[in-house]
């Protein structure tokens, strides 16, 4: 039985539920947590492609390469929904407040420039 591609898919598991239980939470440890079970899964997962290790005793005999494409594309699923789509969304919002903060500073200068004559005109 391959270990490490064993591993993979408790990692994967355990991360999956971590981020679907803990995702509506507040608890930012729990969620943080589903993040260490991904990086542990592809760290398991880049194992088991070095030491050319896939589960062999698997019941439904799946081929090698089979299971390295189910891993692999669970693992990036995983990865997907715990930290990229929330880092999209984080950068979507950042994006936005960034928008109406440089029209807010648009307005300023805009101001700016208006009341520049009347102050030059006190000043001299």
């Amino acid at each position: 039985m391959g270990l490490y591609l064993f591993l993979y898919i408790i990692a994967l598991i355990v991360s999956l539920i971590f981020y679907y239980l803990f995702k509506h939470n507040k608890k930012e440890f729990f969620y943080n947590l589903s993040i260490f079970f991904i990086l542990l899964m592809i760290f398991f997962f880049v194992l088991s492609l070095t030491t050319n290790d896939p589960i062999e005793e698997i019941i439904t005999a799946i081929p090698a390469f089979w299971q390295f494409m189910i891993t692999a594309l669970s693992g990036s699923f995983a990865i997907y929904k715990v930290y990229l789509n929330p880092l999209k969304e984080r950068v979507i919002t950042t994006e936005k407040d960034i928008s109406s903060i440089k029209t807010d500073i648009g307005n300023i200068k805009e101001n700016i420039n208006e009341m520049k004559p009347y102050i030059m005109k006190k000043v001299k």
